[in-house]
């Protein structure tokens, strides 16, 4: 933003920022650039107001997300904060109130979960029932005190390929210790936080967000790189190994397409990446196109659910609840309501 935008060109940013969950930014850092007295006066209200809601919202989620990990603390539990959570702990963003949070994610050791749960619903927190596949995620189902922000009990950052890409353990062992009002919290290191955006956006959303990723993930990891050091070979080495060096790889190109972000290493994308990246640059171009893209129509209808089954049948344990749900025949039901 070298000049301000027109009047003209302002209903549309808002409307990307809010798209992209990061219309909370936009006021900090206009106020950064020093172009505050260049805006229209009635933008520069809604964006001063939205900050200041943001600000509020996150303060109130900082201090459930405090409560709660001095609740774990008691039981000897410290917890890993992860994502938005994070990045506001570690200061990666200047503001306070610039990153959007929507719950608390906490990582903790799985075998910890149990009592984990049990100690927080004594303390008036109700999980919720509304995932029936809560069993298969890799989180325990979301617990809530009445109006209060959503907390979200982590035992990996993923499942089946994620837990390869980014072990629990090796975010346990790396991670820095951070104390809050009296809680004590362990931060992820720059490289795992690094990861953990990179696999979020383009293994765990749906198709279209990796087609279309969030601004808001690009510039986590703008800021990230900024302000921390980040072993970037050290990723390049364990995406590779996985067979996903070209997830990261189009990720980072993506970034700095969108975002001008300094690619930190060379890419190299040989021939099949170079395909998947032209198909990724014609649907940005032409949106509409992925309608009658068999390809992004595959993956955006099947990928996920395949995913989602893979991790249902991968233990034996599971099958009892997969086999109820296929004979269950309200589901077939529910399948037949218009």
């Amino acid at each position: 933003m070298a000049c301000p935008p027109s009047v003209h060109d302002w209903p549309g940013i808002i409307s990307d920022a809010h798209d992209h969950l990061l219309l909370p930014a936009v006021w900090p850092r206009v106020e950064a650039l020093g172009l505050t007295r260049q805006i229209p006066p009635a933008v520069a209200q809604l964006l001063q107001t939205t900050a200041a809601l943001s600000l509020e919202r996150n303060q109130r989620i900082l201090a459930e997300a405090t409560h709660i990990a001095k609740l774990l603390n008691d039981i000897g539990i410290q917890p890993v904060a992860l994502k938005g959570l994070a990045f506001l702990l570690a200061g990666i963003y200047p503001n306070l109130g610039s990153r959007h949070l929507q719950d608390i994610d906490l990582l903790i050791p799985e075998a910890d979960i149990p009592r984990a749960l049990e100690h927080l619903r004594q303390q008036g927190f109700h999980p919720s029932d509304a995932d029936e596949l809560v069993l298969f995620r890799h989180h325990a189902a979301a617990l809530q005190r009445p109006n209060s922000p959503q907390v979200e009990l982590h035992h990996s950052v993923g499942t089946r390929i994620c837990r390869r890409l980014l072990p629990a353990a090796e975010i346990f062992r790396d991670a820095q210790p951070f104390e809050l009002d009296g809680a004590h919290f362990l931060l992820p290191s720059a490289t795992h936080l690094a990861s953990h955006l990179v696999l979020h956006a383009q293994l765990l959303n749906i198709y279209r967000d990796t087609i279309f990723p969030r601004l808001r993930g690009l510039y986590d990891l703008q800021l990230l790189s900024q302000t921390t050091t980040v072993d970037w070979h050290q990723l390049v080495r364990r995406y590779a190994t996985c067979g996903h060096y070209l997830t990261l790889a189009l990720y980072l190109k993506e970034a700095e397409r969108i975002l001008a972000f300094p690619v930190p290493l060379p890419i190299e994308l040989g021939q099949v990446g170079k395909l998947r990246w032209f198909h990724h640059l014609l649907l940005a171009r032409y949106p509409r196109l992925r309608f009658a893209d068999p390809v992004y129509l595959a993956s955006a209808l099947f990928a996920k659910r395949f995913r989602m089954l893979g991790e249902i049948v991968s233990q034996p344990r599971h099958w009892v609840w997969f086999v109820r749900a296929i004979l269950n025949p309200q589901r077939y039901r529910n399948l037949l309501r218009v």
